[in-house]
């Protein structure tokens, strides 16, 4: 239980306070979704919520990363202060 609420804080702290490169941003939210997953698939939880949790999370991970492409393809660039 540890463990996984250290990931969770690692990846909260670092999303907040590190670098401001979206792939990076994007790579620490994806961190807090895998802690969060292997918290709710460690407890007791029905196999249906996690399953419906996986999947919004990969949904979310995608349209991060076509949102990225998007505006890295209209602005030029991939840094957060440039937009």
């Amino acid at each position: 239980m540890l463990i996984f609420s250290l990931l969770f804080f690692l990846g909260f702290y670092f999303f907040y306070f590190g670098s401001f490169h979206s792939l990076i941003v994007l790579l620490f939210v994806e961190i807090l979704v895998l802690s969060v997953v292997s918290l709710l698939f460690f407890s007791s939880v029905s196999w249906f919520f996690l399953l419906f949790f996986i999947l919004v999370a990969v949904c979310l991970g995608s349209y991060g990363v076509s949102l990225l492409v998007s505006v890295s393809r209209s602005k030029g660039g991939s840094y957060f202060f440039s937009f």
